[in-house]
């Protein structure tokens, strides 16, 4: 069961301003970004992230990204919460950047985004 790599993730009521504090002053640069969402990422190393939205989902606490490797890995750490009944708060779906994911919340409260790579979904 090995993880892959662990992603905080930020929320921010400006986006621009956050990126700016990111990108301009500590030289990450932004892999992704949408209306209400960035990835982050170093030059050196974009295996080190931080990811960031602008309350899109509103009621979801802040957390981090846990890449898992493969769908099946996904799959099997899926059916444990299930199973332990802990509250997923965003369903397992593919996103159009690329990944599959879900949200669970772990028995602190901090929220846990489970994430495999997958393909980018075709754009319409």
């Amino acid at each position: 069961m090995p993880v892959e790599r662990i992603v905080p993730n930020v929320t921010t009521t400006d986006l621009n301003a956050t990126r700016e504090f990111y990108c301009d002053i500590l030289g990450l640069t932004a892999e992704v970004q949408m209306d209400d969402f960035m990835m982050l990422s170093s030059p050196a190393d974009p295996s080190v992230q931080i990811t960031v939205n602008d309350h899109a989902f509103p009621g979801l606490p802040p957390g981090f990204g846990v890449d898992v490797g493969t769908p099946e890995e996904q799959k099997r750490v899926y059916d444990a919460v299930v199973k332990r009944g802990l509250p997923i708060v965003e369903p397992l779906a593919d996103m159009p950047w690329g990944i599959r994911r879900f949200s669970v919340i772990d028995p602190s409260g901090v929220r846990v985004t489970v994430v495999v790579r997958i393909e980018a979904l075709p754009s319409e």
